[in-house]
């Protein structure tokens, strides 16, 4: 199983892949770094499945009500 780094922003600006392909244990230790996060925007992971044709697309599992991205 392999997992994405992915900075996610609080404003407008658009989820961004960072890394790929790493371990859940290698996310794990990569997004508990403290420059992994600053103002506005963090990094976590996602799951990446090669089956999934969106898997180039971070997906934002929580989105704001009223949030059309």
């Amino acid at each position: 199983m392999s997992y994405n780094i992915i900075k996610f922003y609080r404003e407008d600006k658009p989820s961004e892949i960072v890394k790929r392909g790493l371990t859940l244990d290698d996310a794990k230790e990569y997004c508990n770094r403290p420059d992994t996060a600053g103002d506005g925007w963090f990094c976590g992971f996602q799951w990446y499945h090669p089956d999934n044709p969106h898997d180039d697309e971070p997906v934002d599992l929580y989105p704001l009500e009223g949030d059309e991205r």
